[in-house]
C-alpha cells in the first residue's frame, strides 16, 4: 500500500508515493502543483473528513496539522477509527 503525507491548513496537500495514484487523485478534485512537488485541493470544511476517508482507502496515511487551529479536526479523524491514519500535531 503508498504512504501518503496528508498536510492540513484549510487545504489539504498530499505528498508521498503519489506517481500510481494519480488518477485516482484527479478524479477525487486534486490538482498538481510542480512547486512544491505536491497534489493540493481546497475543500469545503464540511467535507474535509471524506476526502481523509477516501484517501486513506487508497494509502497508508500521516496526517501533519497545526494543534492550535485544527484540534478539533484531529479530535474528529481520531473517532473515524480508521486504521491506516498516523497524526502528527505540528506546534510551531
Amino acid at each position: 500500500m503508498a504512504r501518503l503525507e496528508v498536510k492540513y491548513d484549510g487545504m489539504l496537500y498530499v505528498k508521498g508515493q503519489t506517481f500510481y495514484l494519480k488518477e485516482k487523485l484527479k478524479q477525487m478534485g486534486f490538482k498538481w502543483d510542480p512547486l512544491l512537488k505536491s497534489w493540493y485541493i481546497k475543500p469545503e470544511e464540511n467535507k474535509v473528513d471524506e476526502y481523509i476517508k477516501k484517501l486513506s482507502e487508497i494509502a497508508e496515511v500521516k496526517i501533519i496539522y497545526d494543534v492550535r487551529k485544527y484540534q478539533r479536526f484531529y479530535d474528529f479523524l481520531k473517532s473515524l477509527n480508521l486504521g491506516n491514519l498516523q497524526y502528527k500535531a505540528l506546534k510551531e
